[in-house]
């Protein structure tokens, strides 16, 4: 009687271990790619394509846009909150024009943006698919005639963000070097 017991526990401990295991699999996936028609678009963006996913207006003729691919709920977009806190404050209008893209309404979006502490004001609702976006969080930087330059897919640990951040904002970063030559 006590081995059947022993065996029951064991075989109940590895069918409680498969169903967590699979159940963290799963949110983790919900996590890491978030996609807004439950599949990957078929061309995802890359330097040179032209970005018709937004309006025309959306580029500010000579300076470059850096669009912010961001939908609510997502984990990874959250936590890259600090970082693009950073960024726009870094930026402070001087590099880039920031633009949010979103699934959700404009409104919806703005609201999830106050919550995550970024002052973006120009937020669009935009289709992930037409825009080549495979996930959330991706940064898409674009020149002032629409056509991409760069994209960054997925959340970028710090040992990435500095090499963004002196790709984004040459300005700032020359500022900086200068400054800490005086020192």
């Amino acid at each position: 009687m006590h081995i059947s017991r022993l065996k029951a526990d064991w075989l109940i401990g590895i069918i409680s271990l498969s169903i967590a295991t699979a159940i963290l699999a799963y949110d983790a996936r919900q996590k890491i790619w978030t996609y807004t028609s439950g599949a990957s678009p078929t061309k995802t963006v890359q330097a040179g394509d032209i970005v018709t996913a937004l309006p025309r207006e959306t580029w500010t003729g000579g300076s470059p846009t850096l669009v912010f691919a961001m939908q609510v709920g997502c984990h990874w977009c959250e936590a890259s909150a600090d970082f693009y806190r950073r960024l726009l404050q870094d930026n402070d209008g001087h590099s880039f024009h920031p633009v949010v893209a979103m699934p959700q309404s404009p409104t919806e979006g703005a609201a999830y943006l106050r919550k995550l502490g970024l002052n973006v004001t120009d937020v669009r609702q935009a289709d992930f698919h037409k825009l080549g976006v495979p996930g959330t969080p991706t940064l898409i930087l674009v020149d002032g005639r629409g056509r991409v330059t760069a994209s960054w897919v997925g959340y970028q640990p710090p040992d990435k963000q500095q090499a963004l951040l002196n790709r984004l904002l040459p300005t700032r970063t020359a500022h900086n070097a200068q400054s800490n030559l005086k020192d």
